[in-house]
């Protein structure tokens, strides 16, 4: 004891502790050491020592009655003190953290319900701490990710682990929902019983918001790419085509006089010998004649179609009644009885400004690749209107279709589909509409047949451009 106070014997042998101690009487501990002798009752208390040598020291002081006096046992607590001073200054360091944090800290018990919230989750979710103690966390989430937490907290409990950075939707006080990334880890009782969580929920919607928006500006600035990539192909596509037109048209030049020369000596050699020369020919021989004739005439045909697709002449345009128009061309083609040609015309006139030549070689053109696409046997509906200030014709067959994979390609020189085509009537169309402010487009179901739609600039009778009414399209249907 006199080494714990730094005293020497005779400092303490026969001295009064209110010498000893100078403020025993102002601190009100004397009255205590008397009432303990007057009543047997003992008193602890623990004190600050001042040490000569060592500085002050806590003492914990135990005083009983020891005859008619005072008893004491004084047991050094200077480490266990410092050691507390330290727990409390880092848990309240912690506080401070918690309490600051712009992160949601919580803690539930095992069934999900609130046990703790720091002020963050105002600012997160528009809560006071007070009004999430005791409510189910379960309540605030969204269903999807209510129903993903729930299936996965027995194994979490089961297991004795939590989890991290987890997505989970929580509704705010105002009803929207917010992102937030959740991580946490399990509590122990003193059994080693998981009782709950505790974790921490950073709020994420914002950068979520960000991702999106880069997500949709890069998505549009791909289809930027994807819109300028399809642009320059259809840039070289036109130049290729233009190109091929060219050198056709070099070798159209230099070759069709050539070939229409002989072409025409072939054709009336046949006319003279089945004529006249050899009048008695019998059917077969007269056969293989209208065959030589017929093989001259489509080589012609070919020659004045490359011509046409080469050499196209600026339109001469006039005006013409697109009803009476379509059921000439129609009537003046080479169309067989096995084909049942359906014209659907409005009853009112519809009036175009066109080149009629031309228009009549993109009619014929037409109609041609539609027989020979039924094998000339089926129904060909034509029909005529009026459509966002524009004359439409269609021409719809019930023949095999158009493949998907070609339905792009039709318009494009020498591309056919037919084992005996050159695949310029399409082509040419394209051009006349092109040169005519109009355009032309295909569309095909399998096995249901192809439709080809042509439109272009109209004007009404009086000259004026427009619509027609409503009572002007209706349509008379006729075979």
């Amino acid at each position: 004891g006199l080494a714990i106070g730094g005293m020497e014997k005779d400092e303490v042998i026969g001295k009064n502790i209110i010498d000893m101690v100078p403020d025993v009487i102002e601190s009100g501990r004397y009255e205590k050491y008397k009432e303990v002798i007057r009543t047997g009752e003992p008193f602890i208390i623990e004190d600050l020592v001042p040490h000569p040598i060592f500085g002050d020291r806590f003492f914990m002081l135990r005083l009983f009655k020891v005859g008619d006096g005072l008893g004491l046992i004084a047991s050094d607590i200077t480490e266990r003190k410092k050691a507390e001073k330290a727990l409390y200054e880092r848990e309240e360091m912690i506080r401070a953290l918690v309490e600051t944090s712009q992160d949601w800290i919580w803690s539930i018990d095992v069934d999900g319900n609130h046990t703790y919230s720091n002020p963050a989750v105002e600012a997160i979710l528009g809560y006071h701490p007070e009004e999430l103690v005791g409510k189910s966390s379960f309540d605030l989430m969204h269903e999807s990710d209510r129903e993903m937490i729930t299936a996965r907290l027995s194994a979490w409990i089961e297991e004795g682990h939590g989890w991290k950075d987890l997505l989970i939707r929580w509704r705010h006080k105002d009803g929207s929902w917010r992102f937030l990334e959740s991580s946490a880890v399990p509590i122990f009782d003193n059994d080693g019983k998981l009782i709950g969580f505790r974790g921490v929920d950073r709020d994420i919607t914002e950068r979520r918001r960000a991702e999106e928006e880069l997500r949709v500006h890069r998505d549009h600035l791909e289809e930027l790419v994807m819109e300028r990539t399809r642009e320059i192909r259809d840039i070289q596509e036109e130049l290729l085509r233009r190109e091929r037109l060219a050198t056709l048209g070099e070798l159209a030049g230099s070759v069709s006089h050539e070939i229409r020369n002989p072409l025409g000596v072939i054709d009336a050699a046949a006319y003279y010998l089945s004529t006249m020369k050899l009048k008695d020919l019998d059917d077969r021989a007269k056969e293989q004649f209208d065959r030589i004739r017929s093989s001259v005439r489509y080589s012609v045909d070919i020659i004045e179609s490359l011509l046409n697709l080469t050499r196209m002449d600026e339109p001469r345009i006039s005006g013409i009644n697109l009803a009476e128009f379509t059921s000439e061309v129609i009537d003046g083609s080479d169309i067989p009885s096995t084909v049942n040609v359906i014209r659907d015309f409005p009853k009112r006139d519809i009036m175009a400004e066109v080149d009629p030549h031309q228009f009549r070689m993109v009619f014929e053109n037409v109609i041609k690749n539609a027989v020979d696409a039924m094998n000339s046997e089926g129904s060909l509906r034509i029909k005529a209107r009026t459509i966002n200030n524009q004359a439409e014709v269609s021409f719809t067959d019930t023949g095999p279709g158009i493949p998907e994979e070609d339905i792009n390609q039709v318009f494009q020189p020498l591309f056919s589909t037919k084992a005996k085509g050159i695949g310029f009537g399409l082509s040419i169309a394209r051009m006349v509409l092109e040169k005519h402010r109009g355009s032309i487009e295909a569309s095909s179901k399998k096995e249901k047949g192809a439709t080809i739609t042509i439109r272009f600039p109209l004007i009404r009778a009086n000259g004026e451009t427009g619509e027609l009414k409503a009572n002007e399209v209706e349509s008379t249907i006729s075979s």
